[in-house]
C-alpha cells in the first residue's frame, strides 16, 4: 500500500471496482490472521484513515471458526482521483473460548497453590501435575503477575520465589496476595519478605541472585582467622586473604562497597595506608560471616548472623536460610530450563596455622623463573601468566603450574636461562676489550652473526660473549672501527678546510682514509697531524685549487 494522502477535491470521476487484497494482506501480516497480534502502528494508521471506521467483522455465518472482514476503502488513485474499494475476506479466530480461559486460569491457581502455599518446588509441583517445567514456571509467574489488587510487577522477583527451595517465603508472598493473615509468629519474617516482592525490583532469574563460591571462600577463611585469634578489627590485609582464597587482592577489594555493581559489601575498607578490609558486624556486635544475596537480604548485601541466626538487624529467619545455597554462575539464567538456585558444599576451610606464600615482584618472578622480565611481562599482557595489576604481582602458585612451568622451557631453548656471577662479557665490556663503539658491535658483529651472543645475567636479558670469541675479532676489523677515529666532519674542521675537499683528497690517497663495514670514512688523529705538519702552506696542507675529480 502506498500512503499517499487523499486530496480534498472530490469532483474527480469515482469509480466502484471490486479488487481481492487478500494476497497482499497476507504479505503485511495484517489481516490474515491478525486476530489477537498487534497490527504495526503505520499499517494501522493508514486503514483507520482509509476505510474512516468502516470496517465489520463478524462470524461467517458458514464457516465455523471464521470472521468475515468487510471494508470500504477511500483509496486514492496515481490520476488523483478516489477509488472506493471494498474488500471482503474470511479469517481464522483465534480469540481462545472462554471455557478455556476458565481452564487455563484454574491450572494457574492449582500450580501457585502447591508452588507458594504448600511450599513444593517447581520441579515436585511439575511432576504432580505432569506438566513441563517451563509450563510450571510460565502459569506460576502469571498468576503473580495477574493478581489483584496486590501482584508481583517485576520478571525479576516473580522468577525469585518461584525458584525459592524454602516454604516460608513463598508462604509469606501467598499470604500477601492472597490477603491471609500470617501467624503470629511469622509476622515479622512475613513484614520483611512480602514488601520486597510487591514493588518494581530488578532481580535475577532466580531466588539467589548470583554466584557466591568466592565470597563464600573468602568468608570462610576470615572464620578461621578469627578461629586463630586474629584482630579482625585491625583489619586484615587483602594479598593475605587473597592468597588464602585463591584468587586476588583486587577481588578481595570488589567484596567492599563501590560505585558499581561489581561491588558487593560483602566486607569493609579500613581506613589508613595499606589496602586491608575486615567483616561487617551485626546490631548485636557479631561478625557476619555467612552471605545469601536474596530480594529480602539484598538490604545488608546479603548478610545474614550465623550467631543470632537473623538478618542484621535482629529479625529471626529459618533455618533453611543458613543452609549453604548458591545463585546462577551465567548472567542471564533460563528458570524453565533448570533451577537458578541450588544447593553447594561448604568450602575448604584454611590449613590452621598456615601462612601464605607472599606475593613476588615482577622482578622476583623473572629471577625465580630463570626468564627475563621483559618476557614475563609480555606472557601477562597476553593472559598466559596471571597476575594482580597496579602494582604487579605473581603467585608462586601461578608460576609453578605446568603451562608456565612449559613456557619458561621454550623460552630457556631459545634464549638460556638467567644466570647471576656469570664470567661472560657484557655488551660494554667487549666495547672495551676491542677499542670500538658499542653500536659498531651490535650493528657490525652481532647482527651479521660475526660473534656469537647469549642472555642471561641479573635481569635474563642481558647479552653475554664469551671472552674467547671476542679475542678472535681481526686486528684489521678493530683499526677500522676504533673508538678514537674522526668522522669526516670532525676530520675536515680539524685540517680547517671543508669537507668536499676532505673527501677529494682522501680519495686521491693523499690523506690516509679508513672504512667502515657501513662504508663511511674514518681519520685517525696521528694521520691528520702528519699530513698538517708536512704541507704547512697551505690550509690543511691541501691545494685548495685542485679540480680533480671528487669521490661520491
Amino acid at each position: 500500500m502506498r500512503d499517499n494522502p487523499a486530496p480534498e477535491a472530490t469532483e474527480a470521476q469515482v469509480r466502484t471496482l471490486s479488487v481481492d487484497v487478500s494476497t497482499p494482506a497476507h504479505l503485511f501480516g495484517v489481516l490474515d490472521g491478525a486476530a489477537g497480534h498487534r497490527m504495526p502502528r503505520a499499517v494501522a494508521d493508514l486503514l483507520h484513515r482509509l476505510s474512516r471506521a468502516r470496517m465489520s467483522v463478524k462470524p461467517d455465518a458458514g464457516l465455523p471458526r471464521m470472521l468475515r472482514v468487510t471494508d470500504i476503502l477511500d483509496w486514492p488513485a496515481e490520476d488523483g482521483t478516489v477509488v472506493p474499494l471494498r474488500i471482503e475476506f474470511v479469517v481464522e479466530n483465534r480469540k481462545r473460548d472462554l471455557a478455556e480461559a476458565a481452564r487455563e486460569q484454574a491450572r494457574r491457581e492449582t500450580a501457585a497453590a502447591l508452588i507458594l502455599r504448600d511450599g513444593h518446588t517447581v520441579d515436585a509441583a511439575a511432576e504432580l501435575l505432569g506438566w513441563t517445567r517451563a509450563e510450571t514456571v510460565t502459569r506460576v509467574r502469571s498468576w503473580l503477575a495477574d493478581r489483584s489488587p496486590v501482584n508481583v510487577p517485576s520478571r525479576g522477583g516473580r522468577s525469585a520465589i518461584a525458584d525459592c527451595p524454602l516454604p516460608e517465603p513463598k508462604r509469606a508472598v501467598w499470604e500477601a496476595l492472597t490477603d491471609t493473615s500470617p501467624a503470629e509468629e511469622q509476622r515479622r519474617f512475613a513484614e520483611l519478605v512480602a514488601p520486597r516482592y510487591v514493588v518494581p525490583v530488578r532481580h535475577a532469574n532466580s531466588w539467589v541472585r548470583r554466584d557466591v563460591t568466592l565470597e563464600r571462600r573468602v568468608l570462610s577463611v576470615i572464620t578461621t582467622l578469627v578461629g586463630q585469634g586474629v584482630d579482625a578489627d585491625a583489619g586484615l590485609r587483602a594479598d593475605d586473604l587473597a592468597t588464602r582464597a585463591g584468587c586476588t587482592s583486587q577481588q578481595i577489594m570488589f567484596l567492599c562497597d563501590g560505585p558499581g555493581d561489581r561491588y558487593r559489601g560483602t566486607l569493609e575498607r579500613v581506613p589508613g595506608p595499606g589496602r586491608r578490609v575486615r567483616p561487617r558486624r551485626c546490631a548485636a556486635g557479631h561478625w557476619l560471616l555467612h552471605v545469601l544475596p536474596t530480594l529480602e537480604t539484598e538490604a545488608w548485601s546479603g548478610l545474614l548472623c550465623t550467631t543470632c541466626r537473623a538478618t542484621p538487624d535482629g529479625t529471626e529467619l529459618p533455618p533453611g536460610y543458613l543452609e549453604l545455597w548458591n545463585g546462577p554462575v551465567e548472567a542471564h539464567h533460563d528458570l524453565g530450563a533448570a533451577p537458578g538456585t541450588v544447593f553447594t558444599d561448604a568450602p575448604l576451610p584454611a590449613a590452621p596455622g598456615a601462612r601464605p606464600r607472599p606475593l613476588l615482584t615482577i622482578g622476583e618472578a623473572a629471577a625465580y623463573l630463570q626468564v627475563s622480565t621483559s618476557a614475563l611481562r609480555d606472557w601477562s599482557n597476553d593472559g598466559l601468566v596471571a597476575c594482580e595489576q597496579r602494582p604487579r604481582r605473581y603467585d608462586q602458585r601461578v608460576l609453578d603450574s605446568p603451562d608456565v612451568r612449559a613456557l619458561a622451557t621454550r623460552y630457556h631453548a631459545t634464549y638460556g636461562r638467567r644466570t647471576d656471577g656469570d664470567e661472560r662479557l657484557i655488551l660494554p665490556q667487549v666495547a672495551d676489550r676491542l677499542g670500538v663503539p658499542e653500536h659498531y658491535v651490535r650493528d657490525f658483529l652481532i647482527d651479521t652473526g660475526t660473534l656469537a651472543a647469549d642472555r642471561g645475567g641479573a635481569r635474563g636479558n642481558t647479552l653475554l660473549f664469551d671472552p674467547a670469541d671476542v679475542d678472535a675479532i681481526p686486528a684489521e676489523w678493530r683499526q677500522r672501527h676504533a673508538a678514537d677515529l674522526l668522522g669526516i666532519g670532525a676530520a675536515a674542521q680539524r685540517l680547517g678546510i671543508s669537507r668536499v675537499q676532505l673527501r677529494a683528497a682522501a680519495d686521491a690517497g693523499r690523506i690516509p682514509v679508513l672504512v667502515t663495514d657501513g662504508g663511511t670514512r674514518r681519520f685517525r688523529p696521528s694521520d691528520l697531524a702528519a699530513h698538517g705538519a708536512a704541507h704547512p702552506g697551505s690550509p690543511g696542507g691541501t691545494d685548495t685549487g685542485s679540480t680533480a675529480p671528487v669521490a661520491a
